[in-house]
């Protein structure tokens, strides 16, 4: 993630029951590459990203997804 996102994560402390804006982006585009929604995924981060560096962040959600499996 951090090589692609274009600033620093926010992430919130679990004891805030929050989520940010980065957080909230990020389960999106997680829940769209679970379904292999590309369309969804590119959109939710259209503008928030240079246009090369969404192959790289494509990839490496559905790497982290494969992973995840592979442990359940």
């Amino acid at each position: 993630m951090t090589t692609v996102w274009p600033e620093n994560l926010q992430i919130s402390r679990f004891c805030c029951e929050f989520l940010t804006h980065d957080e909230a982006t990020i389960g999106t585009l997680i829940d769209a590459a679970a379904v292999r929604d590309r369309y969804q995924f590119e959109a939710q981060i259209d503008g928030l990203i240079r246009h090369k560096r969404k192959e790289p962040l494509w990839d490496a959600v559905i790497d982290l997804l494969g992973s995840e499996m592979r442990a359940a």
